[in-house]
């Protein structure tokens, strides 16, 4: 059943607190299988959480989504360009925020990990380019949605 539905990953089930099934399926990458202590690079995957987490803290009335990132930002990832950018930019994919993964290869990337200063050198790397069309203008998936 694996094989048929192409799943490559790992499975975990607990009940109660107790693990009744870990197990790795398929290979993971460059000729490794797939198992329970396999790292994986988890990219897009944590969009979900965040905007899960951003959420909760706007139904508190911890955050308004119409504040801008900047303020958010530690002063030298601040861009003049991003003034103008909401959270509800980021969760909704309105930013015009370039997607680096469809345009150019990463820094210093090893086996799908980031390694040095490659966050600190895609982030400012983003400060410098246009953004693609005015914030939300329009829907794109090829925007950069949520920082991961």
């Amino acid at each position: 059943m694996i094989s048929e539905a192409h799943f490559t990953g790992l499975v975990l089930v607990a009940v109660n607190n107790k693990i009744i099934h870990a197990k790795g399926y398929r290979m993971a990458q460059d000729g490794i299988q797939n198992g329970i202590n396999t790292k994986f690079h988890v990219a897009s995957i944590t969009k979900q959480f965040t905007a899960a987490a951003i959420t909760q803290l706007w139904v508190q009335h911890k955050i308004n989504l119409a504040e801008f990132i900047n303020e958010f930002l530690p002063t030298q990832y601040r861009s003049d360009k991003w003034n103008r950018l909401t959270i509800d930019h980021l969760l909704t994919q309105t930013s015009g925020l370039e997607y680096y993964g469809l345009t150019r290869n990463y820094y210093d990337v090893e086996k799908g990990f980031c390694l040095g200063n490659t966050v600190d050198g895609m982030i400012k790397e983003a400060m410098a380019k246009e953004l693609k069309f005015p914030s939300s203008s329009k829907f794109s998936m090829l925007t950069l949605a949520l920082p991961y």
